[in-house]
């Protein structure tokens, strides 16, 4: 598959906000980044295909979308990459992770966000 056609997919979450063109002009705005945006947002895509009949692999996908915007560098680890992603993108308001933890003590914890994210 052609790169063209890579960003002609990756256009149909923005069609209701932007032409194509405007498209195709902000994303290459990104320069070095606009492959990595690209395959994000196909990954996106791909995890809304599965989130309902395969949740697990919807949420592998999220991940790697996350670590595929290399917002931590080259070289950052996809651990470093992910966590960077969402304290840096995540909107406070849905920053409520379903997740407890031990701290040495038989009770469980809440989990902080950045918690959750490790």
């Amino acid at each position: 598959m052609e790169k063209s056609d890579d960003l002609e997919r990756a256009y149909e979450p923005f069609k209701d906000r932007l032409t194509l063109e405007d498209f195709k002009t902000k994303v290459d705005a990104l320069n070095k980044k606009k492959w990595d945006f690209i395959r994000a947002i196909l990954l996106y895509k791909q995890a809304m295909k599965c989130k309902d009949c395969e949740p697990n692999v919807a949420m592998v996908l999220l991940c790697s979308c996350a670590d595929a915007m290399k917002v931590a560098g080259e070289k950052a680890s996809s651990h470093i990459n992910f966590k960077k992603f969402y304290m840096d993108c995540c909107p406070t308001n849905i920053r409520n992770p379903p997740i407890g933890y031990y701290i040495g003590k038989p009770t469980i914890q809440t989990a902080s966000f950045e918690e959750a994210l490790d």
